[in-house]
C-alpha cells in the first residue's frame, strides 16, 4: 500500500504545472448555471401604436436624392464620352508642359545670378586630344591636330534691372587670333565687332531679350493668359461631329493597353481658314500684339509680317490621334501627322516614348526614362545613363562607336557661381580598340560686380541696313582669315570623309 502510495504522489509531482496553468482557475465540479428566458407576452401590446408613422419628408429627400445621383452619374458618363473634352484635356496638359518648360529656361540659374545687381559669367575652353598614329585616318589626325591648338574664352557681362549687357569671344589657333568678336546689348540691340573684318561695330536687332529677363510674375501671368486663349480658340474650331473614335490596342510604357483612339483630319482649305481665322483674332487684339512684341523684342510692324506668313501657310494637310484610357479619360499618348512638301509624323507614346519620322527616314526614336536614355537619332544608335552629376554616352554606326562621359561640378555660392563641365570623347574601332581621343572641359566662374563694363560701340552700322553684297563680303572676310580657313578646311575634310 506504501509503495502505491508513493507511485501515485511521484506520478501527480511529475505533471509540469504549464500544461493546466494557461486553463487558469476552472472548476470541473460546479455545474454549468442554466438560464431560462423570461416569457414575455404581447397580448396587452398596442401593436396599432408601435408602427411609426410614414415619413413624407424623409421620402422625398431620399427620391430627389437618387434623382441627383442619376442626374450626376448620367452627366458624367456624358461628358466621359465626350471626344471633344478628350482634346481638352490634351490640349490643355501640353500646353501647360510648354509653357512651364519655357518659363523654367528663362530662369536659367547659370546666368541669372542677380536681379538687382550686376554680375560677370567668365568661361574658359580648353582641348585636349591623342590618337593612335596606327589606327587614325589623316583627315581625323588634322582635326584633332588643329582642336589642340585651339584656346577659347568667353565673358557675359549682364545687368537685368537696367536691361544691358556685355560680351566679348577670343579665340587663338597656335597661339594667333583666330576670331574676336565683342560688343554691348539692350533689350533692343546687340552689337559685334569683329576685329580685322568691320571697321564699325554691327547693330543687330535682338529679338532674344529673354538673356535679361528675370524672375517675373507678371510675364508668367500673361503668358498663362496666352496660353488659355489659345486652347479656348482652337477648342472653338473642333466640333463633335469633327471627331472620329475607335478602339485600339497600344503598346504604352513596356505594356499594352487598349485605349480610345480619336482622331482629327483637318485638310487644306480647312487649316487655311483656321489660320486666318487666328491671325485676324489675334492681330486685332491691341494688347496681344504689344505683349509678344514685347517678349520677342520685335517691331509690331514685324509681328504683323509675321502674322501674314501665318496666313499663307503650306501645310496641306494635319491629322491628329490622341490615346485616352477608356472611363478615366487619361491621355497616353498622341501622333500628328503634318504633310508639307514631305510628310512629317511625332508620335508619343506614355511618358517615355518620342519618335519623329520624315517620310520613312526616322529622325529619332527615343525611349527616355528617369536616368536612361536610349534609341536612334538619325542613323547612330544613342545611349544616355545619367549616375549622379555624371552622364555616360555610346554613339554607334555600323562598325564605328564613340563613347565618353559628361561631369557638371559646381558650387553656388551667396556672391557667385563656379563649376566645371568636362566632356571626354574616344573614338573605337569595330575590336573595342581606341582610335583616338578628345577631351573639352568648360571652367566657368559668375560673380556679381559693381558695375558692369562697356565698350565705345558709337561708330555702329545697322545689319539691317547692309546690301546682300555687302553681307557677303563679311562673311568672306571671316571665312578666308589664314587662321580661320585653317581651321574650317580641317574639320571639312572630316566631316566629308565621315559622309562617304
Amino acid at each position: 500500500m506504501n509503495e502505491e502510495k508513493n507511485i501515485q504522489k511521484e506520478v501527480i509531482e511529475d505533471v509540469p504545472e504549464e500544461l493546466y496553468a494557461p486553463l487558469g482557475d476552472v472548476s470541473f465540479n460546479k455545474p454549468k448555471k442554466e438560464v431560462t428566458p423570461e416569457y414575455v407576452s404581447y397580448k396587452n401590446v398596442d401593436l396599432a401604436y408601435s408602427k411609426k408613422p410614414f415619413n413624407t419628408k424623409r421620402f422625398f429627400r431620399i427620391l430627389l436624392f437618387l434623382v441627383l445621383l442619376m442626374f450626376f452619374v448620367g452627366a458624367g458618363f456624358l461628358y466621359v464620352k465626350n471626344k471633344k473634352n478628350v482634346y481638352r484635356h490634351w490640349l490643355n496638359e501640353e500646353s501647360k508642359k510648354s509653357v512651364n518648360q519655357f518659363n523654367t529656361f528663362l530662369e536659367n540659374k547659370l546666368l541669372h545670378l542677380s536681379t538687382s545687381t550686376p554680375f560677370l559669367t567668365s568661361i574658359l575652353v580648353n582641348f585636349e586630344a591623342d590618337y593612335d598614329t596606327t589606327l587614325v585616318g589623316k583627315e581625323e589626325k588634322n582635326m584633332l591636330d588643329a582642336l589642340n591648338q585651339i584656346h577659347m574664352s568667353y565673358a557675359l557681362g549682364m545687368d537685368i534691372k537696367n536691361k544691358e549687357l556685355s560680351h566679348t569671344l577670343k579665340s587663338t589657333y597656335n597661339n594667333e587670333n583666330l576670331l574676336t568678336i565683342y560688343g554691348n546689348g539692350n533689350q533692343d540691340s546687340i552689337t559685334l565687332l569683329v576685329r580685322n573684318v568691320t571697321g564699325k561695330y554691327l547693330e543687330i536687332p535682338n529679338h532674344a531679350p529673354f538673356l535679361l529677363y528675370g524672375n517675373d510674375k507678371a510675364r508668367k501671368k500673361d503668358m498663362e493668359t496666352f496660353r488659355k486663349y489659345l486652347v479656348r480658340f482652337l477648342l472653338g474650331e473642333i466640333q463633335e461631329e469633327d471627331l472620329i473614335e475607335e478602339e485600339k490596342t497600344l503598346l504604352i510604357d513596356g505594356k499594352e493597353e487598349k485605349v480610345r483612339d480619336i482622331s482629327l483630319s483637318i485638310p487644306q482649305v480647312r487649316i487655311q481658314e483656321i489660320f486666318k481665322k487666328a491671325v485676324d483674332t489675334f492681330g486685332e487684339n491691341k494688347i496681344f500684339k504689344e505683349k509678344i512684341a514685347y517678349y520677342f523684342h520685335i517691331e509690331e510692324q514685324e509681328l504683323e509680317t509675321y502674322l501674314q506668313k501665318i496666313k499663307k501657310s503650306s501645310l496641306k494637310d494635319i491629322e491628329i490621334h490622341v490615346y485616352a484610357k477608356p472611363f478615366i479619360n487619361k491621355i497616353v499618348g498622341y501622333e500628328i501627322k503634318l504633310q508639307k512638301e514631305a510628310t512629317y509624323v511625332f508620335q508619343k507614346m506614355g511618358d517615355t516614348k518620342y519618335k519623329l519620322m520624315k517620310e520613312e527616314e526616322v529622325l529619332f526614336d527615343l525611349e527616355k526614362k528617369e536616368n536612361h536614355l536610349k534609341g536612334e537619332i538619325f542613323s547612330y544608335s544613342v545611349e544616355i545613363n545619367k549616375k549622379n552629376n555624371q552622364y555616360e554616352y555610346s554613339i554607334q554606326k555600323k562598325e564605328e562607336l564613340y563613347k565618353g562621359t559628361i561631369q557638371i561640378k559646381d558650387t553656388e555660392l551667396k556672391l557667385s557661381k563656379q563649376g566645371n563641365i568636362v566632356l571626354t570623347l574616344q573614338h573605337l574601332d569595330k575590336r573595342q580598340q581606341e582610335i583616338s581621343n578628345v577631351k573639352c572641359s568648360f571652367i566657368y566662374n559668375t560673380k556679381t560686380v559693381n558695375q558692369l563694363s562697356k565698350y565705345d560701340d558709337t561708330q555702329k552700322m545697322s545689319y539691317q541696313d547692309l546690301s546682300t553684297e555687302e553681307l557677303a563680303e563679311i562673311k568672306r572676310r571671316i571665312k578666308e582669315t589664314n587662321t580661320v580657313k585653317q581651321v574650317l578646311n580641317r574639320f571639312k575634310e572630316y566631316i566629308k570623309k565621315k559622309r562617304m
